[in-house]
């Protein structure tokens, strides 16, 4: 490399192309200059290459609840058993309590607590049972579904009457800061 020659950073490329100032010939070159074309911008082609962003309406559909599938329960006195059904099926105990949804151990064991068997009970109310009474997790998540169709419904209640949010059903929430440093911008209004 020769003392005459000029080194351009990137930032001096940057603002030079952006200028659209001619490109300098280089050393190597035949001595031939060469220049960037001024081309008229064509409107058709640039909006043939823009995305086009169409507005999708979508409906939610509501699946009504399937009907749930019941159970009887019956009890033990012994914590984990077994019983011989007459017709040669079991019945299993565990953990003092029988799930079941078949009719043949349903007569049996009902015909079993009508004769006196004190080893066989079942509990007021407790006679037959749902999926999801059965299971804790979907009788949570069936309440926290139905509050939260409550909430949505009294914010587009108070939407509708013109009335303020709280700032729970507000979209736009006050910023907590996560620490103590952070405090200070989002005080001032910067948020970063």
């Amino acid at each position: 490399m020769n003392d005459e020659t000029k080194v351009e950073t990137t930032a001096e490329k940057l603002k030079r192309l952006a200028s659209a100032e001619p490109i300098p010939a280089s050393d190597e070159s035949v001595g031939e200059t060469q220049g960037i074309e001024e081309v008229e911008p064509n409107n058709e082609a640039i909006l043939a290459n823009q995305v086009k962003v169409e507005e999708i309406k979508t409906e939610l559909k509501v699946i009504p609840d399937a009907p749930e599938k019941t159970f009887h329960v019956f009890y033990h006195t012994l914590a984990n058993c077994n019983m011989t059904l007459p017709k040669g099926g079991r019945v299993i105990f565990v953990n003092h309590r029988c799930i079941t949804d078949r009719p043949e151990a349903i007569e049996h064991l009902q015909a079993e607590i009508a004769l006196g068997n004190k080893r066989l009970s079942v509990k007021p109310g407790q006679e037959v049972m749902t999926t999801t009474e059965l299971d804790p997790v979907a009788s949570l998540r069936k309440e926290h579904f139905k509050e939260f169709k409550a909430m949505q419904a009294e914010a587009a209640r108070k939407i509708a009457a013109g009335e303020p949010l709280s700032q729970s059903e507000s979209e736009v929430q006050a910023l907590t800061p996560g620490s103590t440093a952070d405090i200070a911008s989002l005080a001032a209004g910067s948020g970063k």
